[in-house]
């Protein structure tokens, strides 16, 4: 469904929207026609959302809004972490994703070309890249 370059503010987006609601076990799968995204909502029950392209789209469109909002207060919250894996993923040509969040980070599952590719990505690993990124950001943001 998601072409490669987009994994990343589709991730993110999905993410901020995953971080309001205190959403935890997070799993995401691309189907060809959608995106399916499940979760657990804090009591015990099992939460699911399909999102077809329109959605994907109103979503980011809705995430790229609040970008820049909350500077000052970063957290690395879902939004940061999934962004990270998908920057990763349009790195790799991924397609086909299912991402899963378990108690160590998150496990994704995706094609390269016609080959299947597992790829764990640990909370320390993921934080450590965000700071980077952030630091990186801050820094041509400066001109530094």
């Amino acid at each position: 469904m998601l072409t490669p370059g987009e994994y990343s503010d589709t991730l993110r987006a999905l993410g901020r929207f995953l971080d309001d609601i205190n959403a935890h076990a997070i799993r995401i799968v691309e189907g060809p026609e959608s995106i399916e995204v499940s979760w657990d909502d804090g009591r015990g029950a099992r939460a699911t959302q399909h999102y077809d392209r329109s959605a994907i789209e109103a979503l980011r469109a809705a995430a790229r809004m609040h970008r820049g909002l909350a500077e000052g207060m970063f957290r690395y919250g879902s939004a940061e972490l999934l962004r990270t894996v998908g920057r990763d993923l349009d790195q790799m040509r991924a397609s086909g994703v299912t991402i899963e969040e378990t108690g160590a980070g998150f496990d994704a599952v995706v094609m390269v070309g016609e080959t299947i590719v597992r790829e764990m990505y640990g909370y320390s690993d993921l934080v450590a890249r965000v700071q980077e990124y952030h630091r990186q950001h801050f820094f041509e943001l400066r001109g530094s």
